[in-house]
């Protein structure tokens, strides 16, 4: 794929994946001159950002750098190793461990579900363990 038919398509890609955010209710764009922003600002790296406001009022944004390939070369032993877990993590020596999963698993963690599912299972938890122990 020529340079410009490529940029042509991440461009596009990018687009769907804002749109993909949006219907989700997660506020999205995509960064202006993404790819090349970084040689003109600091801030521009990245070719999303996702927007919202914290439990105190303040302004969060994650960068999201996106990648499409038309075979999926490279993403098919991601996906093998992915199995049927919600997410993969991958660990190389004395690096940060890294994080692969599938779309609704991302919007289930940013939308906070999975994080009010473990405060319910907690919350059982605990309840159960309390009256075990009251026995």
């Amino acid at each position: 794929m020529s340079g410009r038919a490529s940029k042509i398509k991440g461009c596009r890609v990018e687009r769907e994946l804002v749109t993909k955010f949006i219907e989700e209710g997660i506020k999205a764009k995509r960064v202006p001159l993404s790819g090349a922003g970084r040689y003109y600002a600091k801030n521009m790296d990245g070719d999303i950002r996702l927007i919202w406001r914290n439990k105190e009022g303040q302004k969060e944004v994650l960068k999201v750098e996106s990648k499409a390939r038309k075979s999926g070369s490279g993403f098919a032993t991601l996906e093998r190793w992915l199995g049927s877990a919600d997410f993969l993590l991958l660990k190389r020596n004395r690096a940060e461990p890294w994080c692969a999963m599938p779309w609704r698993t991302l919007v289930k963690l940013l939308k906070g579900e999975i994080r009010e599912w473990q405060a319910e299972e907690n919350k059982q938890a605990t309840q159960s363990k309390s009256s075990t122990t009251d026995i």
